[in-house]
This record gives C-alpha cells, structure tokens and sequence, in this order.
C-alpha cells in the first residue's frame, strides 16, 4: 500500500517548511486477539514533486508532497498522515482516510 500526499505551510521561509509527516493505522471493526491500535507505519519521504500543488500554491511548493510504501494486514482501517512544521516545532495537522486492504 502507499500512502502519498502533500503538504505545507504557507508561511514557511525555504520550501514547503514540512519537517516530518508521520503515519498511523487504526483498524476498524473488532480486534481479534493480539492486535493493537494504533500501528505506527512509518516515516514518509518528503520532497516529492507536486506540480498540482505548485501549480494551486506558487511554484516554491512543487516539492510538497510526501509518500509512504508499507504494509496492513487484510481489513478496514483509518489511516492518518500527521504533519510536523519546521516553524512552529509542533505536530499542527493531521487527515484521514478509510482503506480497504484485501
């Protein structure tokens, strides 16, 4: 599976001013013994070319993207990608989205 998105801070000096983006699964419906939620996926790789984001922000946001290639169990999940912003030092954005892993 592979997580991609973007992200930003519109008052950022150099680049997107995105230091980290984080992402967690949580699995929907009932655990079966043995599982735990939330599951830590992994750090994304940032500085991905985002034209569509540079092309809506100004062209100093085309490396804003983000992506993550890792692994769920079969099952429904909530995964959530967490922003850290270089600027403010703190963790200040988060979105979700429901997958179906087959």
């Amino acid at each position: 599976m592979r997580v991609d998105g973007w992200a930003l801070d519109d008052q950022a000096s150099i680049g997107a001013g995105i230091g980290a983006v984080h992402v967690w699964a949580r699995k929907i419906g009932p655990l079966v013994p043995g599982e735990t939620a939330p599951v830590f996926l992994g750090e994304a790789a940032l500085n991905v070319a985002r034209p569509d984001v540079a092309r809506a922000f100004g062209a100093r946001f085309n490396r804003a993207g983000f992506s993550l290639t890792t692994r769920l169990d079969p099952g429904t999940w909530e995964v959530t990608a967490f922003v850290w912003n270089r600027r403010t030092g703190r963790w200040e954005d988060a979105r979700s989205a429901q997958v179906t892993v087959r």
